[in-house]
Parts: structure tokens; C-alpha cells; sequence
């Protein structure tokens, strides 16, 4: 009897360290069981659902509908980017993290928008003093950024020093560049970036180019943001000047030094589909 006792004992000894063994790989599926897409399905799905050949946003009908469904596609992809935790981020390549964070900053932003609609202007929100870009409310990457402002400003702008963000990112407002039909992913990211400085560039609305008389009236984007067109790219005129379409500039380009850049007065309606 004596060894029989001894013989439960560790076989009991056996089973309550299998029992602790199991206990903590469970503890760790969570850590494997969220897998991001890169992919931006999500977004791409809010994107063609709700906005207009335009780039229009249907703020109104998006607001009514995700307010009142909790699996729709619009909070399916707010949760999933900011259940990104940053050690995972800083596995990704540079592109991975540059569309995510584009991506990030418009969707928060229509979020933004969502929240306060029915809304004229972004800058609406936050009381006549308030700031909207400075507004806490989200959370990425482990609440390292919670603000709009954070993630232009000290996260896409400073760390990947292109240029072409400002074309990328919107601030909800008509003279922003539009908002592209659908999300920035990493193995297209230089295409979409590059195709969407040509269509900002194009858009009568938001830059006039006339070749006949050397002006070009842009966006008072290239005025705020000059130095990072300077810093990050040969400057504002011959940014201009290499995204314009083969078809539209004349074989011998006029040389940036004689090119009269004026900048267009910033609208910030909403850029809301009627």
C-alpha cells in the first residue's frame, strides 16, 4: 500500500504539471490567433460601399449602418488596426507600416467625422479653440498613438520621409486630395502613391495647371508642406512638372526656374456625397 500512495501521488505530481503545461500554451494562442491583412480588405470593402465616383463619403448612411451593426466592415477594421500591438508592427517591412498607417489615418479620420456627423467641417470639431487632429480617440500600437496629428506628424511624415504622403492621406475636406477607392497596400505601395499624385495633380478642383502662360496654381498643401517637396523630392515645381501626363506637357518642358507657382485657397467643407 505504502508504493501504491507514493505511485498516485507523482502520477497526480505528473498530471498537475501536464494540466500547468497546458494551461500556459493556451495562455499564448492569442499571440498566434490574430494574423493583420495586409491586404486591407476591410477598408477597401467601406471604400467601395460607401463612397462615390468622386471620392465622396457617404458619411450619413455609413454612420446608421455601423452604428447599429457591430460586425459591420467599417468597425471589423477599426478593430483590427488597433488591435496591432508594436512589437508585431516592427516585424513589418517599411511598406507594410507606411500603407498601415495611411490607411490608419484615414479611417480614424472618417471615424472622427462619424462620431460628430452631422458635421459642415472638420474643423467643426472641437469647439472654436479645439484642434480635431489633436483629439485622443483611438488607439494604435499598444496606445503609443492616439491622435490624428501623432500619426502624420511623428510617425509617417519624419520616419519615412515621402513626400507622396500628401496626396495619400485625407483630412476630410474638398481641397484635401481625394480619397483613393481603395486601401494602400504594401506590394503596390510606390504604383498607388505614384498614381495618386497624378490624379491630385490633374484635378482641376483642387490644382489648376495652365501651360499656355507657365502658372500653375496648386494646392495650398505644396505651400504648408514645402520643405518635405524640397527635403524628400526635387521641390514643388518639378514634382509638378514629372507628375503631369506625357499628353499634357509639351516636349520641352518648361524649365522649373520659369515656372510661376501660385497656391489656391483651402476649402474644408466636408467632402460628403450628397
Amino acid at each position: 500500500m505504502y508504493y501504491n500512495y507514493r505511485i498516485t501521488w507523482t502520477l497526480l505530481g505528473v498530471k498537475s504539471n501536464m494540466i500547468k503545461l497546458f494551461i500556459g500554451l493556451l495562455s499564448l494562442l492569442p499571440s498566434f490567433s490574430y494574423a493583420f491583412d495586409h491586404q486591407h480588405a476591410l477598408w477597401t470593402t467601406t471604400l467601395k460601399n460607401f463612397q462615390n465616383q468622386k471620392g465622396l463619403i457617404n458619411y450619413k448612411t455609413l454612420k446608421e449602418e455601423s452604428s447599429t451593426d457591430s460586425e459591420h466592415s467599417f468597425n471589423q477594421y477599426l478593430t483590427s488596426i488597433q488591435s496591432v500591438a508594436f512589437k508585431e508592427y516592427e516585424t513589418w517591412t517599411t511598406d507594410q507600416k507606411k500603407a498601415f498607417l495611411i490607411n490608419s489615418y484615414n479611417a480614424l479620420t472618417v471615424k472622427l467625422i462619424i462620431e460628430h456627423y452631422p458635421v459642415t467641417s472638420i474643423k467643426k470639431i472641437g469647439g472654436f479653440f479645439g484642434n480635431p487632429w489633436k483629439i485622443s480617440f483611438f488607439h494604435l500600437l499598444d496606445k503609443k498613438i492616439t491622435t490624428l496629428d501623432e500619426i502624420e506628424h511623428t510617425w509617417l511624415r519624419p520616419n519615412f520621409k515621402d513626400y507622396r504622403i500628401h496626396a495619400a492621406v485625407n483630412c476630410a475636406s474638398i481641397s484635401c486630395p481625394s480619397l483613393k477607392h481603395e486601401a494602400y497596400i504594401a506590394n503596390l505601395l510606390n504604383t498607388q502613391l505614384d498614381e495618386q499624385m497624378k490624379i491630385w495633380l490633374k484635378d482641376p478642383s483642387r490644382n489648376q495647371i495652365n501651360l499656355k502662360n507657365n502658372t500653375f496654381q496648386v494646392s495650398k498643401i505644396f505651400d504648408w508642406y514645402k520643405s518635405d517637396f524640397h527635403d524628400w523630392g526635387p521641390g514643388v515645381p518639378n514634382i509638378i512638372l514629372k507628375y503631369l501626363s506625357d499628353k499634357n506637357v509639351p516636349s520641352q518642358r518648361t524649365p522649373s526656374s520659369q515656372m510661376k507657382v501660385k497656391y489656391l485657397e483651402y476649402k474644408w467643407d466636408l467632402n460628403e456625397a450628397n
